[in-house]
């Protein structure tokens, strides 16, 4: 064999090599990226998930009272910064605060020029909720949802404004990824439990920034299918697709009635 042929074999084996071991190494860091960033997120299922306060953002308007100090207290919205503007003390730092957190922070700052100030905070007008819908549902992507009523748009709510779910869809494990902390979080909910048994704490309230998944149904059952028929929630009911395998006459995909 020529030498230089060898030689140039030899070459290429190594680069081979290294570029093999580059691509393992890299491939078992971003493994292990997904494995912290998952272990980062905590689960919960709908049955076990308390409803958390809700938090301040950009575009809420409360209001403020100072016992017995009218000339302190009034409403006011929340800016893109996150803060209110009061009276006398200025800027307050309140995004991502509850309201009794809120009330603890403004009482920390007139407490520089008041004696014991009696502070309360509530909602007059929440900013509308920005979230996201991925997955079985007929339309994907973006969503505003109103906040103009006194109640936060539930989950629910959120589908019926994306289209609805598909039939093809398992809405015993719907995926709602949730920020109201540092970290994010997972609730798992099972809106079967609301479609059977009536159990509305499943259709929980939705947050801004709440992003729901909808996944898909591996094993649909003639049961689940019924109740999904007469859900407000679901779109396209009346037929579903199916593929159909094996040592059937006419194999291949199908569309099927769901009442037949």
């Amino acid at each position: 064999m020529n030498v230089n042929y060898s030689k140039s074999l030899t070459y290429l084996s190594l680069i081979s090599l290294t570029v093999g071991l580059s691509t393992v190494t890299f491939s078992t860091s971003v493994l292990a990226f997904a494995k912290n960033t998952q272990q980062a997120r905590t689960t919960y299922s709908s049955s076990q998930f308390a409803e958390t306060a809700y938090v301040l953002g950009a575009g809420d308007r409360i209001d403020i009272t100072v016992f017995q100090l009218p000339q302190y207290s009034g409403e006011f919205e929340v800016s893109v910064e996150g803060t209110i503007n009061l009276p006398v003390v200025g800027k307050v730092q309140i995004e991502g605060l509850n309201l009794e957190e809120a009330s603890v922070r403004i009482k920390e700052f007139y407490s520089q020029i008041l004696n014991n100030p009696s502070i309360s905070a509530s909602i007059v007008q929440r900013r509308n909720l920005n979230i996201a819908v991925s997955g079985e549902i007929q339309h994907p992507g973006s969503y505003v949802l109103d906040t103009s009523n006194a109640e936060l748009p539930t989950l629910t709510e959120a589908l019926t404004e994306a289209g609805g779910i598909r039939m093809s869809a398992n809405i015993s494990s719907i995926e709602i990824v949730r920020q109201d902390q540092a970290v994010p979080y997972r609730i798992i909910v099972n809106l079967l439990e609301l479609l059977q048994e009536g159990n509305i704490a499943s259709d929980i309230t939705l947050r801004d920034g709440d992003r729901i998944i909808v996944p898909a149904e591996t094993s649909p059952n003639v049961e689940t299918l019924s109740t999904l028929v007469n859900a407000n929630f679901v779109t396209d009911s009346s037929y579903v697709n199916i593929a159909i395998v094996g040592e059937v006459f006419r194999p291949g995909p199908h569309v099927i009635s769901v009442s037949a």
